[in-house]
């Protein structure tokens, strides 16, 4: 019985071990991918700012072209107005038909590998989607197991704890007996 309280008390330490290594390969896997992120983010917001002001210019630009041409001291700069919201309300449509928002699968094919996540299905948002119900399975399934490894780890101590009462009580006997035949 000491020998099986050694060896629970052995167990537990290995797995708090286990676990607390566990927890810090987590915080450095998802610290290296958040920092990865992160610089993307701010890469994507530099370049962002800067195609903005690109764009801005170029619009200036385009807008006087305009009024040059066609004599003008502000149509040029109304049509110019006119393209942009004209791109705008085709991407709100656009949005509007798939439901989901500008790039958002771009992001899924970039962050998934960044992240490290294997997938079995398609790199975009409804197969994330499909592959979560997958996971959320899974998850269901391994419970399932552990319960019943828990069980049978539960049933395992009964039976030696029987088996060891039963050997106490036996050599209890056995000795009382030999101590009778002693006599």
């Amino acid at each position: 019985m000491e020998n099986l309280k050694n060896n629970g008390e052995e167990l537990s330490k290995d797995v708090e071990h286990i676990i607390q290594n566990y927890l810090k390969l987590f915080g450095l896997k998802q610290t290296e991918s958040l920092a990865v992120i992160m610089g993307l983010i701010s890469s994507v917001i530099l370049i962002t700012t800067l195609l903005l002001i690109f764009i801005l210019f170029c619009s200036f630009v385009l807008g006087d072209f305009l009024n040059n041409l066609l004599q003008s001291k502000y149509l040029g700069y109304g049509i110019t107005a006119g393209i942009y919201a004209l791109i705008i309300i085709i991407l709100l449509l656009r949005i509007k038909k798939k439901g989901t928002p500008l790039f958002a699968n771009f992001y899924v094919k970039l962050i998934l590998p960044l992240l490290k996540i294997e997938t079995r299905q398609r790199k975009d948002l409804k197969g994330l989607s499909i592959e979560s119900d997958y996971v959320k399975e899974s998850i269901e399934l391994h419970k399932k197991t552990f319960i019943s490894h828990s069980q049978l780890l539960k049933y395992s101590v009964m039976e030696d704890l029987k088996d060891q009462i039963v050997d106490l009580v036996s050599s209890k006997l056995e000795k009382r007996k030999d101590r009778k035949n002693g006599m």
